[in-house]
């Protein structure tokens, strides 16, 4: 597990006594029990960012955290008339909500294990999937969407 340094606990110390916002710090350095070397969080809110754990000096890979923005996304197009749960989408007889729920019958990194429906299998490209879905449906930039 990787120390805070002096000048992050610093620079968070500062971004907290600057937020109007209250914050409970605890809740961001639980990520130091993850057990990755290294990892980030933070709160951002519409006038910019809240409060963090971790660097800020590199960028670090979303992960799965891409899923969460991929899910958000489509809901927002849904309710926006773009897309409907019920579209198909994916394998044959799949559909926008089976693949948000991870039932869309997909592999963890592909090929068709199971009927649609039938069984929940984590699968990063069922969210693949739906970031086509996205695109044909001209969603191209999920931060202005």
């Amino acid at each position: 597990m990787r120390s805070v340094t002096a000048s992050e606990r610093d620079a968070r110390a500062k971004n907290a006594a600057g937020s109007a916002r209250p914050f409970d710090g605890a809740v961001l350095e639980a990520v130091e029990g993850w057990g990755a070397q290294t990892a980030a969080v933070a709160v951002i809110a519409q006038d910019g960012l809240v409060a963090w754990h971790g660097p800020l000096d590199r960028a670090l890979a979303w992960a799965s955290v891409t899923k969460l923005v991929t899910a958000c996304t489509v809901l927002a197009g849904v309710r926006r008339g773009v897309l409907a749960l019920d579209d198909e989408a994916g394998p044959p007889g799949s559909t926008v909500r089976h693949l948000l729920a991870h039932a869309g019958g997909y592999g963890f990194d592909g090929g068709v294990l199971a009927a649609p429906g039938r069984t929940r299998i984590y699968s990063n490209t069922g969210f693949d999937e739906l970031g086509r879905v996205l695109v044909d449906n001209g969603v191209e930039n999920v931060f202005v969407f």
